[in-house]
C-alpha cells in the first residue's frame, strides 16, 4: 500500500489505497494519479454525504398508507357504482 515510502489514501473517504488501484475499493472514487495523497488530517473537511438511512423514509411510509387507503376506499365506491349501473340496466 505504499509508493515511494508514502501511503496513499482516497481523497473522498480516506481509505488506504493499494499502489496499483485505480479506484477506491471502499467508495469507488477514481484515484488521482498526479500525486500521492497523504493521510487526511483533522483540519481537512470530510465528504459531505448524508448518512445512510437504516429504514424506510417517511415519504415511502406515507405513500404506502395513502395507497392502501385509496384501495380500501376505492373498492366500495366502485362496487356502489357497479350496483347502480346493474340496477339501471335491469340486471340486478
Amino acid at each position: 500500500m505504499e509508493s515511494n515510502g508514502t501511503a496513499q489514501y482516497c481523497q473522498n473517504c480516506g481509505q488506504a489505497l493499494d499502489s496499483t488501484a485505480k479506484f477506491c475499493p471502499n467508495c469507488g472514487t477514481a484515484r488521482e494519479a498526479s500525486q500521492p495523497q497523504s493521510a487526511p488530517t483533522q483540519t481537512q473537511a470530510g465528504p459531505m454525504h448524508p448518512p445512510p438511512q437504516s429504514g424506510p423514509s417517511a415519504g415511502k411510509i406515507l405513500a404506502w398508507i395513502l395507497g392502501i387507503l385509496g384501495v380500501l376506499i376505492g373498492i366500495p365506491i366502485a362496487l356502489v357504482f357497479l350496483i347502480i349501473l346493474l340496477r339501471l340496466l335491469g340486471i340486478f
